[in-house]
């Protein structure tokens, strides 16, 4: 039974590296229909507000675009992080119960 176990640890660790593999996430409009529609809004609002407004304005926009962008990327990251930590603990602690069960 043990021995069961370890391999679906195993095998949903590989799953799980092969869903974030780099390759499987080079265009996030292929993974996610809900990227790929805020995208093209993104890119309609991006033409309507340079239509209107000066380049001097469309760059203090591109530059509170990319400080934004920074800004959810940490967050992003930080809220992996500590998902990533509360499921490598979650396994270990199911693996350590199953054994004291025993």
């Amino acid at each position: 039974m043990g021995e069961y176990k370890l391999r679906i640890f195993e095998t949903t660790m590989r799953e799980l590296r092969l869903m974030h593999d780099f390759e499987n996430l080079r265009d996030l409009g292929d993974v996610s229909e809900r990227y790929c529609r805020a995208e093209g809004e993104a890119d309609h609002l991006e033409k309507t507000l340079a239509a209107t407004l000066t380049t001097e304005n469309m760059e203090i926009i591109y530059k509170m675009h990319d400080n934004f962008t920074t800004l959810e990327t940490i967050a992003g990251e930080i809220y992996y992080k500590q998902g990533f930590s509360d499921a490598i603990k979650l396994m270990m602690q199911s693996l350590v119960w199953e054994s004291a069960k025993k």
